[in-house]
């Protein structure tokens, strides 16, 4: 079966593929577009990934070189380079682990706050309960 995707659904892929694998933030990348002339935002870089905006070849040429490849390497199925399907298969599968691990950490965070708020309410009530029993002690 031939995969379905678009030019610009596999260019997204492979840009994100390669900017993760180097630990740049979609921010990084767009802010080094805006050293190389680029009017472009981290939203840019997110909407270029995801196939919702068009490239043009003076992007391609210049997101290349944001992240030290040739543009041929943003266009060309990773099969026509390594000889088979389990290249796209890890690219595909270490996008969906970045997210994960993205999603995972802001669960982390957010699991974290919340129980701060929980001990710190939880030591009010304690705190509160000692002192309305304290009072029922003197009234008896």
């Amino acid at each position: 079966m031939r995969d379905q995707r678009t030019a610009e659904q596999l260019t997204g892929e492979l840009v994100r593929h390669h900017r993760i694998a180097r630990g740049y933030s979609q921010q990084v990348v767009a802010d080094s577009m805006v050293k190389l002339g680029f009017s472009w935002r981290q939203t840019t870089v997110a909407k270029t990934e995801a196939a919702e905006r068009p490239i043009r070849v003076n992007e391609l040429t210049a997101l290349a070189r944001v992240l030290d490849l040739q543009a041929h390497q943003l266009v060309e199925e990773p099969e026509a380079v390594t000889g088979g399907r389990l290249m796209v298969e890890l690219l595909r599968a270490q996008s969906r682990l970045a997210e994960a691990e993205e999603v995972a950490t802001r669960a982390v965070e957010e699991y974290d706050a919340a129980k701060e708020r929980f001990d710190q309410a939880q030591a009010r009530y304690t705190a509160a309960e000692r002192e309305r029993n304290g009072q029922h002690q003197q009234e008896a």
